[in-house]
């Protein structure tokens, strides 16, 4: 909300140049799709559908199970939790639950724009098959689909870097120490100084696995509805409960 109230002119402002007619300007954010887990936060869909703006989505899905894992250990990583992995899941209205129901979070979009305007996306075809969803992509956007994206092999944002960043911000000496380095030194430096820091991989349980899979039944279903296969997960079906 405190963004909001800054107006359209200093979200504009974000990028380096005006958007000229006929280009477009990307973002992006998971804080468009956390409705309902942040306190007293406005609704982004609809704040969004009151600028009177054109706007297409993309939204990007990952296999829940994994996405709460990652999510959690992001959450340790940055230090915005202490919580046990189990207790964070098992809590009334989790939000690692809450923001894996990704029908719920849909339809704040489907209820507000047009269906051509949203695109749903598998992270795991991009990762698999990046030039075919690139393409998809680019026919949803209206732009050039035979454009040859170049670096498509690189991985940005690697787990393992963003936990060497933020071990360094509980140690002011080596985030300046982190400064004076060349960068090609700088991440194997980075790895040695912060060994000991490193975190084992959150891996849920066979019983947090069902647990889970029991809060996300329904959201499942209304996600087929919206055209996607849910299969690719290879989540198990659970039967309901009477």
């Amino acid at each position: 909300d405190s963004q909001w109230a800054k107006g359209w002119d200093w979200y504009e402002s974000l990028w380096p140049q005006r958007v000229l007619p006929g280009q477009l300007a990307l973002e992006a954010s998971t804080g468009y799709t956390k409705y309902g887990h942040y306190g007293q936060l406005g609704n982004p869909a609809h704040q969004i559908q009151t600028s009177g703006r054109n706007f297409k989505f993309i939204y990007l899905l990952r296999n829940p199970l994994e996405r709460i894992e990652s999510h959690y250990e992001h959450a340790v990583d940055q230090g915005w939790t202490t919580q046990p992995f189990a207790q964070a899941l098992m809590a009334p209205n989790s939000d690692l639950v809450g923001i894996s129901k990704y029908a719920y979070q849909l339809a704040q979009y489907s209820q507000r724009f047009p269906a051509a305007d949203i695109k749903v996306v598998a992270f795991e075809d991009l990762k698999r098959n990046p030039d075919q969803v690139l393409r998809e992509l680019c026919l949803f956007l209206a732009i050039d689909p035979e454009f040859e994206f170049q670096q498509l092999a690189k991985v940005h944002n690697e787990a393992a870097t963003r936990k060497l960043w933020a071990g360094l911000n509980q140690f002011p000496l080596l985030l300046n120490l982190s400064r004076r380095v060349p960068p090609a030194l700088k991440k194997p430096l980075l790895r040695l100084l912060l060994q000991n820091q490193r975190r084992q991989k959150v891996q849920m349980t066979p019983q947090q696995r069902a647990f889970v899979l029991q809060q996300l039944q329904d959201d499942l279903e209304g996600l087929q509805a919206h055209g996607f296969d849910v299969s690719l997960w290879n989540l198990p079906i659970l039967s309901k409960q009477p």
